[in-house]
């Protein structure tokens, strides 16, 4: 799922995301991605409910876990959900790719920090455009598929 808010770096975090998700399912045939029936559609309305049961400061970490369990991944049939957390500070980029595994109930994460200067770099492609520099896209990727992998 996205961001409610749209903007350059949320879709071009969400490819490198797509691309490690896709390279976990060529490892692992039994992880499927967006199979039809099996989906939590990419509303502003979703994402609000999964932020706000992930970052509920009333519930412990086990409650938000079941409550995200059993509120959104029982309704549409999905076994994992991947998230994220995105933080532009002064000099950095922070980026916390998150799995949410039904099975075992786990949240889990791991953090990225990238210097801007390594962040964002021209597309190779078109000139025109900006892109994850290769380095960042292909570190938020991997850290995807090695989530992933865990299941």
């Amino acid at each position: 799922m996205r961001s409610t808010i749209q903007t350059m770096d949320s879709e071009l975090i969400n490819e490198a995301v797509v691309d490690g998700i896709e390279q976990a399912t060529k490892i692992n045939p039994q992880i499927k991605f967006n199979e039809p029936g099996h989906v939590i559609k990419d509303t502003a309305i979703n994402v609000n409910k999964l932020i706000d049961l992930l970052f509920d400061r009333n519930l412990t970490p086990s409650e938000r876990i079941l409550n995200i369990i059993n509120d959104m991944m029982i309704p549409a049939q999905v076994d994992v959900i991947v998230t994220g957390q995105f933080v532009d500070e002064q000099e950095k980029i922070n980026v916390k790719p998150i799995t949410i595994v039904k099975r075992n109930q786990k949240i889990v994460a791991k953090s990225l920090t990238f210097l801007k200067e390594d962040y964002i770099c021209t597309d190779p492609v078109n000139q025109n455009k900006k892109a994850l520099c290769s380095k960042t896209y292909e570190k938020i990727a991997l850290a995807v598929k090695e989530l992933l992998e865990m299941l």
